[in-house]
Formats: C-alpha cells, sequence, structure tokens
C-alpha cells in the first residue's frame, strides 16, 4: 500500500475506526479441475459434462469441473437442467425456474429404481440403459407414476416398480443429513419478497410477504391465506403484519436466521401434519443464488379424497449492494458515491492541515464481489494529492475486502480498516 492508501487510513481513523467485519474466502485460480460428488446416494454411471469435461461420475459419485462452469448430468439420453459446479450436487441443485415442482423428486426415484442392487443406502450404481430413456420428467407426482413412458422404461432396465416419492425423499433426507458443507448464507439486515401460490387456484391468484431480516428475527407485511370453493375460484385473504423471532416456525424457508448454513437451507421430509393431512416437503436454497423456496405437497387428504395439491413460496432475497453515497464527518469530509456496479466518485474537503492533501474530487472504476468482498478500485481523474482512495490517475487501490452490515461500509485494509456511514 503506498503513501495515499496510508494517510486516508490515517485521516479517517482519527474519527474511529471500526474492525474489520467481514471476510472473503480466496478464490482459487489453479488449472487443475475440482472434483465434486452428484449425491441422491452417490451415485455411479451418471454422465456429466461441463464447458471443458465430460465423463461418466466413478463409485464415489465423483465428477470434475473447472471455476466457474456449470455442470449437465444426463441419465441416458435425458439431461438434467445444468447446475452451477460445487464440491456437492444434488438433482435439486438448479435454477430453472421453469421446470415442475416435482421435477427433482421425479428424478430421485428413477436413480433409486435403477440401482443395480435396489438398495440406494450402500450407494448407487446405473448399469448401461437399453433402448431411448424418453422420460419427462417435467411433471408431478402423480403423472409421473402412472406415465405409459416411465412404466415402459422401468419394466425394461429395472428390477423392480419405480420407487414411491415418499420413499425416494425419505432416503434422500438420510443423505443430506450428512451432507458437511462450509456455506452459509447471512441475511442480518437484509430485505426480501416473496411470491406465494396454490395449484388449485388460478395461476394469477398471487399472495406473498416482503421481509425485513435483522439479527434476531424479521417483519413481513403481506398474505399467505387463499379461499376457495371445493378447490375453485380462489380468492386472496386480507393483508397482515406480524414480527417473529427466528427458529419459531420451521416451515419458513429462512426461520434459520441470521446466518444460515447449508443443511438448514436445504431440507426434505414426509409426514401427516395436524389437519391429518399426508405430505411432502422441501426447501431448497442454490448456493450463492438469492432465492429460497419452501414447497409443500399434499399427497392424500382424508378430507377430500382423490385431491392432491400443492402450496409453495419462493423468496427472493435483495443483494448486498454498495450502490449509492457513503460518507465520513470529521475533520477531513469524505462522501463516497458508487453510482452503479461499475463507477465510483469520491469528493473530499479537508478541514486539518494535511500538506499532502487538498480539497477536490476523485472518480474511476471499480470492482466488488458481494459474495467474498473482494473489491478493486481504478483511478481515472484526481484532484485530492495524497488523499481519496487511491494515489494518482491510473492507480489500482486493491484493499483486503469490502462488507456491508446494515448502514455500515466497512474496507478492510492490511493497514487497518475504516467505516464509512450510509446517505440516508
Amino acid at each position: 500500500m503506498d503513501n495515499k492508501h496510508l494517510i486516508i487510513l490515517t485521516a479517517l481513523c482519527a474519527v474511529g475506526c471500526s474492525g474489520g467485519t467481514g471476510s472473503g474466502d480466496s478464490v482459487s485460480n489453479t488449472s487443475t479441475p475440482n472434483t465434486g460428488v452428484f449425491l441422491d446416494s452417490k451415485v455411479e454411471g451418471l454422465e456429466y459434462s461441463t464447458k471443458t469435461l465430460n465423463g461418466t461420475t466413478n463409485a464415489n459419485g465423483e465428477f470434475r469441473y473447472n471455476d466457474g462452469e456449470t455442470v449437465t448430468f444426463s441419465i441416458g439420453d435425458v439431461n438434467l437442467p445444468a447446475a452451477p459446479g460445487h464440491s456437492v450436487l444434488t438433482p435439486f441443485d438448479n435454477q430453472d425456474v421453469t421446470v415442475n415442482d416435482d421435477y427433482a423428486i421425479n428424478v430421485l426415484s428413477m436413480l433409486q429404481t435403477l440401482d443395480s442392487d435396489g438398495d440406494p443406502t450402500n450407494g448407487i450404481k446405473l448399469d448401461p440403459i437399453t433402448g431411448n430413456m424418453n422420460i419427462n420428467f417435467n411433471q408431478g407426482i402423480d403423472a409421473f407414476v402412472t406415465d405409459a413412458a416411465v412404466v415402459a422404461f422401468v419394466a425394461a432396465n429395472a428390477n423392480s416398480a419405480l420407487v414411491p416419492a415418499a420413499d425416494a425423499i425419505n432416503h434422500f433426507a438420510t443423505t443430506l443429513k450428512n451432507i458437511s458443507d462450509s456455506y452459509t448464507l447471512d441475511i442480518t439486515n437484509r430485505s426480501a419478497s416473496s411470491v406465494i401460490t396454490e395449484s388449485y387456484c388460478d395461476a394469477a391468484i398471487k399472495g406473498g410477504f416482503d421481509y425485513s431480516f435483522t439479527s434476531t428475527g424479521y417483519t413481513a407485511t403481506g398474505i399467505d391465506s387463499f379461499k376457495s370453493s371445493n378447490f375453485t375460484n380462489c380468492t386472496l385473504g386480507a393483508s397482515s403484519t406480524f414480527t417473529d423471532s427466528y427458529n419459531s416456525f420451521p416451515d419458513f424457508g429462512l426461520d434459520c436466521g441470521p446466518v444460515c448454513t447449508y443443511n438448514e437451507l436445504n431440507r426434505v421430509s414426509t409426514g401427516t401434519d395436524a389437519d391429518g393431512r399426508d405430505f411432502i416437503t422441501t426447501v431448497w436454497h442454490v448456493r450463492n443464488s438469492n432465492v429460497v423456496t419452501y414447497t409443500k405437497r399434499i399427497t392424500n387428504d382424508p378430507n377430500n379424497p382423490g385431491i392432491t395439491w400443492t402450496g409453495k413460496e419462493v423468496i427472493t432475497i435483495q443483494p448486498k449492494t454498495i450502490v449509492g453515497s457513503w460518507y465520513i464527518l470529521s475533520n477531513n469530509k469524505t462522501l463516497v458515491t458508487f453510482i452503479d456496479d461499475t463507477n465510483y466518485f469520491v469528493t473530499q474537503e479537508i478541514g486539518v492541515n494535511e500538506p499532502l492533501c487538498s480539497d477536490g474530487m476523485e472518480s474511476g472504476t471499480y470492482t466488488w464481489d458481494s459474495s467474498t468482498g473482494s473489491i478493486s478500485f481504478t483511478n481515472v481523474i484526481d484532484t485530492t494529492g495524497d488523499c481519496g482512495l487511491t494515489a494518482a490517475q491510473g492507480d489500482i487501490y486493491n484493499p483486503i475486502s469490502a462488507s456491508v452490515v446494515g448502514n455500515t461500509f466497512t474496507i478492510n485494509d492490511p493497514e487497518g480498516s475504516f467505516s464509512l456511514n450510509a446517505v440516508k
């Protein structure tokens, strides 16, 4: 770090610095491919491809991918939706919002059905498939079970009937509990909005909430009640506002706050609810996305024989952003404005004797990765002397990281840290 950066840190810390609040994981630039595992149980014999690699999963369910690549898995000649490469992937890890809510469950049922020894608890091994697969996973559970193509394919390629959805989910739930993944999602001081739907209602009938999260709980305003007559002619209930603490409503996808782990964000279960209805529930969050989806499927309702339906809440978390203005008021007044996701502007008024500094402005471009905290500034114009963020025109400033917590923006530097407050 040159003298310029030391001067701004010294000047700003005179106001009172806070300790670093954010930390970023290092990003590997190695050319050696990463190794991931595809799980229902560990699945052997699943074909996969990325932009640069292709192959078949081994006995440990392993596949290979390079940083930044998506991975497409195939069962026979049917491609599953592509997923961002990661150390652990499952049939639920796709970001294709157009697929049926039961797509991944149908895949689980088929994988377990095709297991060569019929015991998925010791791993799943896929034998070569006879003929074309021609299977449509993109349909509801009930339709999938009775689909003529599915029935014919299972008869020709499996040693048993199709594994029931509830059994498939129960097996996968055991697998999930044993996954060790360091991924976390911090929702402290963030906001979100959701869309709530019921499958028996017209697609245009949608409820939902606006959420505001703190370190201890959340406030929600919106509608989650649907009124219908014999599962037709739906209308929405009244809007309401409530405040709740974390770990008080397990069915809520982000009840795990303020910092949710992989295992808290990704859950599946079966059971019977208080109304005597059999259900399958799933909560899922694809890593590094801003979406958490909660789905409850009623598979048997004693009060409404033969009727099945699905309720779903899709929660979209607003991304962390530094766009806007941030300030420090002291003897030296500094205002940093991130105009958009690329350009920044600094104005500074020097109120103390700083012979190397002058009143002025600085502008340039920047990059910031909200998930890792990595940040970099490139100066284009500078009239602040040895104050501001960069030393001179064309200078590049690479602090360790930057983070946003509530209304505080903190830059962590090898020489120390300094914080700015949001302009409201």
